[in-house]
């Protein structure tokens, strides 16, 4: 299935054996990148998550968090704009803590 949610926004997502926990990596890509998004444009903000497989709420609800922060378009132009990974997680730490 596509993982492109829109507006510049994917988040691939898989299930696996072997990990305890949620593990999560962020990317951004200028060019963009093609996830067949329903609005057809390309993401430039990528999260990957991946869960342990027997732990099917938690990618559930990992994904649900990153679809509703990424709802604010101030919150999408911040994160094209943060030049370090501890100003991306202060980002999202800060956008998380406004919800």
């Amino acid at each position: 299935m596509p993982t492109g949610i829109g507006s510049g926004i994917a988040i691939p997502h898989a299930r696996i054996e072997n990990i305890k926990n949620v593990a999560l990596a962020f990317g951004r890509s200028k060019a963009g990148v093609d996830f067949r998004s329903p609005d057809q444009t390309p993401a430039h903000l990528v999260f990957l998550i991946l869960c342990p497989i027997h732990d099917e709420g938690a990618q559930v609800r990992t994904l649900a968090q990153i679809a509703r922060l990424m709802t604010k378009g101030e919150i999408r132009q911040a994160l094209q704009e943060a030049a370090t990974a501890e100003q991306v997680c202060d980002l999202i730490r800060q956008a998380e803590a406004a919800l």
